[in-house]
């Protein structure tokens, strides 16, 4: 299966075009000043000299190419002068900073001017891996192959000093401490058609947790050879991904050993490590997976990023093996988990998405859970967020020969080498979809996971999640969409007794603003739920009420009678990505049931 070129595909309306549209009009620009204002845009001339305000940090490279990448997606779609001009100044500041040998760093060339290669731990690899993407992206995005050209010739460095050995600097690691630049030599082939970057793509993952050079240490993934991987560990942003370059890798060399290691660390984590919102990485202390079910409401850290990279991950392992479970996990992040890192007015961000929000949290890291923020010390997160909204189509369609598989939903039209498909729905406020298709032999459309009625306009078989329709012309299909409880596997703690809240792809929270101050003490009511839908259509998503109760008087003794006296009460849910656009607000995904 073929991934689909983002650029044959176009949001027409609705829920992602109003997205994409926001972060054209607001978040490029928010992200872009907020760079401006702390040196990050003008660190690239490289004239910093100690003393001077704004040092630079040696992941700075990394947040503005990240920008960069996210400009250039939307630069192929709007031309926008003003963000091409921004691109093309910092492209002539890399170019002419850069070294003779190829060798480009912020950090390396006016902090640590001899540090070169010399600590894994300080990102070289990593900010080189985004500035590459960038450069892709950049290159599909206007033709113009500038930049794409000062990147090969960094690869080329990077490739003589790592792999060939010939080099002038004798690395002290061997492979990334941040995975990132496996991700990006498989673009820069893929763009370039050098075999080159191929190979080096296949050192960096083979070498990785298998040369004497690396810690052997499970936060950055280097405890094992990747084959051998069968268990979530460590930092999860760099563990998601390291798994994406791995189903790459499987993919590109048909590598059964690589499939299986991605198989199951996917299942891995799906079974016993992602929240109900697709959040991963549920330990502060080293932004970590943590141990089996641990999965802590409160505490939860789930970085905007590791969604993303859960995204990654998913998106090429459905490549891979052609289920859709794998685009279920997709559409879970896009609508949860991602979209939670991003405000509704497109210029504030959550770095960490908790599942619950109280007047007693104790949160013992620095990134703020309570109110979203303009700018983080450790600003990954808004960037990555530009870049994924800038080119969301990615997911929305995959193909083999003449067939097209439609793996999400929402108002949209792919058009490419005589095949065309266009999508017209309300989704998510609703499951009814109508496809209109010419020029395909057969489409798959996938059955979501959340789905248990599916009605269709014609006769279709089941493949892998997939409903297959042949010869299709005009296909109108329902998928039906309630409000449905969620319950949790009894081994994660803090879920018992409770249960979460679904309507189609989007999960729901309870808000204080909404509700009471102290939402411990209201009950969902279950058995006779009576549900209120109300569409809203400024951002394309359904508000739920419910049946519930709230908790009369609660005693403030340690114990007390098992059954208090409960009060009638109409809950009110927003959709979690939502949550924290009012007022400070106490917040819970995870409700006690009655």
């Amino acid at each position: 299966m073929q991934k689909v070129d983002y650029r044959n595909v176009i949001f027409k309306d609705g829920f992602w075009k109003r997205k994409e549209t926001l972060n054209h009009d607001v978040t490029l620009g928010a992200v872009y000043d907020r760079f401006k204002e702390t040196g990050r845009i003008d660190a690239f001339s490289c004239k910093w000299k100690p003393g001077d305000p704004n040092k630079p940090h040696f992941f700075w490279d990394s947040d503005v190419a990240k920008w960069i990448e996210g400009a250039s997606y939307d630069i192929s779609r709007t031309h926008d002068p003003d963000l091409m001009e921004k691109a093309e100044w910092l492209i002539d500041r890399i170019e002419e900073n850069q070294g003779d040998d190829g060798y480009f760093n912020i950090y390396y060339t006016v902090v640590e001017k001899n540090g070169r290669f010399t600590l894994r731990s300080n990102h070289e690899l990593y900010c080189a891996g985004h500035l590459m993407e960038a450069a892709v992206a950049y290159y599909e995005a206007t033709g113009r192959d500038r930049f794409l050209k000062i990147m090969e010739k960094y690869a080329s460095y990077i490739k003589s000093v790592f792999m060939d050995g010939d080099g002038n600097v004798k690395p002290a690691f061997q492979t990334s401490g941040h995975e990132e630049i496996e991700l990006a030599l498989y673009k820069l082939y893929k763009a370039t058609g050098n075999r080159d970057w191929l190979e080096l793509f296949r050192f960096f993952v083979d070498k990785r947790g298998n040369n004497p050079l690396d810690p052997v240490e499970e936060y950055t993934q280097s405890n094992l050879p990747v084959r051998k991987i069968r268990r979530a560990v460590g930092h999860s942003v760099r563990a998601g991904y390291l798994y994406a370059a791995m189903a790459d890798y499987a993919r590109e060399f048909g590598d059964s050993e690589m499939a299986e290691a991605c198989r199951l660390v996917f299942n891995d984590i799906t079974s016993k490590r992602i929240y109900v919102t697709g959040g991963i990485g549920s330990e502060a202390h080293g932004e970590r997976f943590g141990e089996d079910y641990a999965l802590g409401n409160l505490s939860a850290y789930a970085e905007t990023c590791a969604s993303i990279a859960m995204m990654l991950f998913a998106q090429r392992m459905n490549l891979l093996e052609r289920n859709a479970r794998y685009a279920d996990i997709v559409e879970l992040e896009m609508y949860n988990g991602m979209l939670s890192g991003v405000s509704l007015d497109g210029d504030s961000f959550f770095y960490q998405n908790v599942l619950e929000i109280g007047d007693s949290q104790n949160i013992s890291y620095s990134h703020t859970v309570k109110r979203r923020a303009k700018l983080f010390e450790c600003s990954c997160c808004p960037p990555n967020i530009n870049r994924t909204l800038a080119s969301m189509e990615q997911y929305f369609y995959s193909k083999e020969g003449n067939a097209v598989y439609i793996n999400q939903f929402g108002n949209s039209e792919y058009c490419e080498n005589g095949i065309r498909v266009v999508q017209e729905t309300r989704y998510p406020m609703d499951g009814k979809i109508r496809i209109k298709i010419s020029g395909a032999d057969l489409i798959y459309v996938r059955i979501p996971g959340w789905c248990s009625e599916f009605k269709a306009s014609q006769g279709y078989a089941k493949c892998n999640g997939y409903a297959v329709f042949a010869n299709p012309k005009d296909i109108i299909i329902d998928f039906c969409m309630k409000p449905v409880f969620v319950k949790a596997d009894k081994r994660i703690k803090d879920t018992l007794g409770k249960v979460a809240v679904k309507y189609g792809p989007i999960v729901y929270c309870a808000e204080s603003c909404d509700n009471i101050k102290d939402l411990n003490r209201i009950r969902l009511n279950i058995t006779n739920p009576e549900w209120e839908i109300t569409c809203d259509e400024v951002h394309c998503v359904c508000m739920l009420e419910m049946n519930g109760f709230e908790v009369d008087s609660p005693s403030l003794d340690l114990y007390s009678e098992l059954y208090s006296k409960m009060i009638n009460k109409r809950i009110r849910l927003i959709p979690y990505h939502m949550f924290a656009n009012r007022d400070v607000s106490n917040m819970k995904v995870w409700i006690e049931k009655a």
